[in-house]
C-alpha cells in the first residue's frame, strides 16, 4: 500500500506555494488565519480529483472568484489551482507523484463561465532511478502510457473539467493510475461531525466489516465492532 509523503499546493486562497512532507501522523499547529484549514482543504481537493469532482468541489467553493489565491499578483499571471501530492511505499523502492492544475474556462469555451477546466495533469512512477510519465495531459490533449509500455491517447470523450485520474477506470491496462486513484480515494476526513438528532452519528448502521470510519461518521457503531473483533 502507497502511504502519502509530500503535499504541494500554489495558488490557492492564502497558499501562494507551499510544499510540505507528510509522515504517519503530522500535526498542523498555528493560529487562527494563518491557512491551517486551506491546507486541509488542498488534500480534499486531491481526494476530488481522484473521485473526478474536482471542478464540483471548486464551484462549491463560489468558483475561481473564491478560491484562487488572493495575495497580488501580475496582470498577465494566468489564474491557476496547482495541487500535486507524492506517494510511496514504506521500503521506498515503488513512488507515484501525481499533479494536477486548474484555471479558469475561457468565456466561449464552456456555458459556465467560473467553472473549473483541468489545465495539465500528470502522473509519474518512480523506481529507484527509473522514472516513467503514465499520464501527460495539457488541456484536452494528452496520454496514457500502459502497462504494455504502448502510449494510448486519451480520449475526446473527456470533458475538460473532468480528471483523467477519476475518469479512467481501466485497471488492468493502467495499474499504476488504477493504485494511484485507490490509494487517494481511501483517504477520509474529518472536520466536522453533526451532532444535532437527524445525525448520521445517531442512525443506526448496516452490521458490515469496517474498518475505517466514514467521513460523516455514519458507520460509527460498525468500526466500533469491527476493532472489538479484531482485538479478541
Amino acid at each position: 500500500m502507497l502511504e502519502i509523503k509530500e503535499v504541494h499546493a500554489a495558488g490557492y486562497r492564502s497558499l501562494r506555494s507551499i510544499r510540505f512532507p507528510v509522515e504517519r501522523l503530522s500535526v498542523f499547529v498555528g493560529a487562527n488565519g494563518t491557512g491551517k484549514t486551506n491546507l486541509y482543504r488542498a488534500l480534499q481537493l486531491l481526494h476530488a480529483a481522484a473521485a473526478g469532482r474536482l471542478a464540483y468541489e471548486l464551484a462549491a467553493e463560489g468558483g475561481f472568484e473564491s478560491v484562487f489565491w488572493a495575495g497580488g499578483r501580475k496582470s498577465n499571471d494566468p489564474v491557476r489551482v496547482k495541487l500535486s501530492v507524492g506517494m510511496e511505499t514504506s521500503e521506498r523502492d515503488y513512488a507515484l507523484e501525481y499533479g494536477v492544475e486548474a484555471g479558469l474556462v475561457p468565456p466561449a469555451g464552456a456555458g459556465f463561465r467560473l467553472e473549473a477546466q483541468i489545465k495539465t495533469e500528470g502522473l509519474v512512477y518512480s523506481a529507484g532511478r527509473r522514472s516513467k510519465k503514465i499520464l501527460d495531459r495539457h488541456g484536452p490533449r494528452g496520454h496514457l502510457l500502459g502497462e504494455d509500455g504502448i502510449k494510448r491517447p486519451i480520449g475526446a470523450e473527456l470533458l475538460a473539467s473532468e480528471t483523467a485520474l477519476g475518469s479512467v477506470q481501466d485497471a488492468a491496462g493502467f495499474p499504476d493510475l488504477h493504485l494511484a486513484r485507490r490509494t487517494m480515494m481511501g483517504w477520509r476526513f474529518f472536520h466536522d461531525f453533526r451532532t444535532d438528532a437527524a445525525s448520521a452519528l445517531r442512525r443506526p448502521c448496516l452490521a458490515v466489516t469496517s474498518p475505517t470510519l466514514s467521513s460523516d461518521g455514519a458507520d460509527l457503531a460498525a468500526v466500533f465492532a469491527t476493532l472489538a473483533v479484531s482485538f479478541q
